[in-house]
């Protein structure tokens, strides 16, 4: 395969046959390192898979839909194939857990969903999704990658989304909130060691396993900092063509140059609903929302979420540092972790 440094040719060979300059296109002074040009799939793990009679292929109608019954068939060998759960639907993907066989564990299959092309920007976006997982595969915060080819991808599975569990059975005590607002920051800050922006963090992306350990998920919309030159490792901004949604920082709603910093005030969302329950500006409509962000506005924490002397004070002042309207001036997600530990092992209170 193709390893050329150029933005226009990566991975898959392919050269980008449109002349028009791109928003993503890199400054000329800018290259990706080796590794963030490569893949590494493993197509035989799924082709050995009977999907077509495992899966329950949703309509998109039903896609909301979960189905809650699992399917068993044996095949002429005497194999029996445990099928899958349909579990939900993001943007570009149907979600499926699964058994392959009856002493494995279960599993997650991503596909994408049959009305998006298969073309060069998706399997750049699912290369890098399984990429950044295998780069991570070290980190107990970053789901673990099981195989992957072309637009499909197999993970662990994680039984509960953290949305769901801050709705259902939000964290009663101060040490716990400190505790998941670690470990959400431990994953960011690790994506952000390697120069891996996540774009897409919120509380949906964090999943909560059995034995309590938060890992961070989805990163088909994740980016790969470019260097400015491989001598300094100085890295360079990057552009990303749109910022939809609500837990966006300032300065993607301006369409203006992108470091990891961005995840970082995305993660001030995620920790303000581990410290409130609620979700920042919660009663308020995406617009405003955006304008409110834009302007530099930061959502008011709740006065029984802010007591004097307390943890929920100190997670309150980092909430706060995580949503500096300034990415420059705001904390880093290595600082972050930093400060979390600090506040769990000095205060009792």
């Amino acid at each position: 395969m193709n390893h050329n440094n150029n933005n226009n040719v990566g991975f898959w060979g392919i050269r980008k046959r449109n002349k028009k300059k791109s928003v993503e296109d890199l400054p000329p002074d800018c290259s990706y390192k080796k590794w963030q040009l490569q893949a590494f799939p493993n197509c035989n793990d799924l082709h050995e898979m009977d999907l077509k009679s495992m899966l329950r292929f949703p309509s998109s109608r039903h896609r909301r839909r979960q189905h809650n019954t699992t399917t068993a068939t044996t095949d002429h060998n005497g194999t029996t194939t445990y099928g899958g759960k349909y579990i939900s639907s993001g943007l570009w993907r149907d979600v499926w857990s699964l058994a392959p066989r009856r002493d494995e564990e279960l599993v997650v299959l991503k596909m994408m969903k049959p009305e998006h092309d298969v073309d060069l920007r998706n399997l750049e976006r699912h290369r890098r999704d399984a990429l950044a997982m295998e780069k991570l595969t070290s980190s107990p915060h970053i789901v673990d990658i099981y195989g992957y080819c072309a637009n499909t991808v197999l993970t662990e599975f994680v039984p509960r989304g953290l949305d769901t569990v801050l709705v259902q059975h939000p964290p009663k005590q101060p040490q716990q909130r400190l505790d998941w607002a670690l470990q959400t920051a431990q994953g960011v800050a690790a994506l952000h060691e390697h120069d891996i922006i996540h774009a897409d963090l919120d509380t949906k992306q964090f999943l909560l396993s059995d034995d309590g350990t938060i890992k961070l998920n989805d990163f088909n919309r994740c980016r790969f900092l470019p260097y400015r030159n491989n001598r300094t490792g100085e890295t360079c901004p990057i552009r990303i063509p749109s910022a939809p949604g609500v837990a966006r920082s300032p300065e993607e709603y301006n369409m203006e140059e992108l470091t990891e910093q961005l995840d970082v005030y995305s993660l001030g969302n995620v920790l303000y609903r581990i410290l409130t329950s609620k979700k920042p500006f919660y009663d308020w409509g995406g617009n405003r929302v955006k304008d409110a962000v834009k302007k530099g506005q930061k959502p008011e924490i709740p006065p029984e979420n802010r007591p004097p002397s307390s943890k929920d004070a100190a997670l309150a002042v980092l909430v706060h540092f995580c949503m500096e309207h300034n990415p420059q001036k705001r904390i880093t997600a290595k600082s972050l972790v930093r400060e979390l530990k600090a506040i769990i092992t000095n205060q009792t209170g």
